[in-house]
């Protein structure tokens, strides 16, 4: 498959009505309207304004790194960050850490063995401690975003396959089942780990609209992917985290620049998946739209972190919202 650095979902005509249809049926939650049931309230925010910004959580503390500047071309390295924060959640306080060693967006940030890591092209570990990065073993392709399961880290790759990180041994496995039998590429797409499986969320660029709602799962113990039940909302830049009980996917855009073309485009909407139904709720909107929001569940509350107020998650901001979730 011929992968570009590029994001072109949708195409003018009757992908732009199904945008204008969905937007009128969530109108609550899209764009800048208004939305009833909000529970969501400020907190303190980033020192810097990012999209697309990734997050992991490790010892009582949320960490927010890399994104992109929300000013310039989205997937131009010049527009990315390898700024790292860290937010207290008791204090309400952010912390500057050290930055990424390199500038990173779409990628993998996770938490395990004690660490954090970051994957793209090459592979990071973030000592807590001592506030460093080491390089270690680099993936087998560009990974695009991933969640750890122990002290395994799963990366989906820009080629839409599956890899393993053993990071306590420092080595990568082969491709693993490969997705493709339901997942016929797309990118950008989002990723947790919930009750000990692997949910990857995201868009098909060959069927576009439908595939938007499309989620799979992956059984580390099987070794195998499951489609699972579509989303309620047709929205790609989604921010996604899991409680212990949940998937939560949060904001997003409605079409691509060339289907809609204004803030309007921009969501508040966010869906609950349950996996024991095989089920998807709505959940309280955001009250502000975001587009690739980072998001973080910690303590019995989900953070929305950051993204864009524009298309292609342009015009970021460093707001912070958060609100107690299950």
């Amino acid at each position: 498959m011929e992968v570009k650095h590029s994001y072109k979902c949708f195409r003018l005509g009757n992908i732009t009505c199904l945008a204008f249809l969905f937007l009128t049926a969530f109108s609550a939650c899209a764009g800048g309207g208004e939305c009833e049931g909000t529970g969501w309230a400020r907190a303190a925010s980033m020192s810097n304004a990012r999209s697309g910004v990734r997050i992991a959580v490790l010892n009582g503390r949320i960490y927010a790194a890399g994104g992109y500047s929300g000013i310039g071309e989205q997937y131009e390295e010049a527009s990315w960050t390898d700024v790292m924060e860290e937010y207290d959640p008791v204090a309400d306080e952010w912390a500057s850490k050290a930055d990424l060693p390199e500038p990173l967006y779409q990628f993998a940030f996770a938490a395990a063995n004690g660490k954090l890591y970051s994957i793209n092209v090459n592979t990071y570990e973030y000592d807590p401690i001592g506030n460093s990065w080491t390089p270690k073993l680099d993936p087998p392709d560009e990974i695009v975003t991933g969640a750890a399961i122990g002290d395994t880290i799963y990366a989906f790759s820009i080629q839409d396959d599956l890899y393993s990180y053993n990071t306590v041994s420092n080595t990568w496995s082969n491709i693993l089942a490969p997705v493709d039998e339901f997942y016929d590429g797309g990118w950008p797409v989002s990723s947790a780990v919930l009750d000990g499986r692997f949910y990857v969320l995201g868009a098909d660029f060959a069927h576009p609209w439908d595939p938007l709602r499309r989620l799979f799962e992956y059984d580390p113990g099987e070794n195998e992917w499951t489609e699972k039940a579509t989303a309620i909302a047709p929205l790609v830049f989604r921010g996604l985290a899991a409680s212990s009980t949940r998937l939560y996917a949060v904001g997003g855009q409605v079409g691509g620049k060339s289907a809609i073309d204004s803030e309007v485009g921009i969501s508040q909407w966010v869906e609950a998946f349950f996996a024991e139904g095989n089920s998807w709720s709505g959940f309280a909107c955001l009250g502000a739209a975001r587009s690739d929001p980072g998001v973080a569940w910690y303590n019995g509350k989900l953070y929305a972190i950051g993204g864009g107020r524009g298309p292609e998650s342009k015009n970021a901001t460093n707001s912070v919202l958060v609100t107690t979730a299950p």
